[in-house]
């Protein structure tokens, strides 16, 4: 619906709604990006306990707040395996040497959930703004 502005007051009006979508563009993005990471979290858990028979290391995958994201609008997440299965994610994805000779091959587990994050996150961002 048509609103009328006094031509005193239209910077100020313009100003005002751009800082409405800027919210609500930051509301969107926030929470497409923190359900983007819980998605992908809870694939890797079940990718990895199907791979590795739901031992600790599958249940090890989490997410939070990416901490060194500096910005004024700056939001990222991460995910992560926990202490002390960190270090064993590398090696379980990408496979490796034995000590007796020989090589155990890799079981991609991270790699995939991976790459389907970057579509989902597209999808929430844009049904997330045709929602607004």
């Amino acid at each position: 619906m048509a609103q009328k502005v006094n031509i005193d007051k239209l910077a100020v009006e313009v100003y005002d709604r751009l800082m409405q979508y800027q919210k609500v563009t930051l509301d969107v993005m926030e929470n497409a990006v923190e359900n983007t990471a819980k998605l992908t979290a809870m694939d890797i858990n079940e990718r990895a306990a199907e791979k590795f028979d739901g031992n600790k290391y599958s249940r090890s995958w989490s997410y939070k707040k990416d901490g060194s994201i500096k910005g004024r609008w700056a939001y990222a997440m991460v995910v992560y395996s926990k202490k002390p299965y960190y270090r064993l994610a590398h090696l379980l994805e990408h496979g490796h040497a034995k000590v007796a000779g020989g090589r155990v091959e890799g079981r991609e587990h991270i790699s995939t959930p991976a790459q389907m994050a970057e579509k989902v996150l597209e999808t929430y961002l844009i049904e997330g703004m045709r929602a607004k």
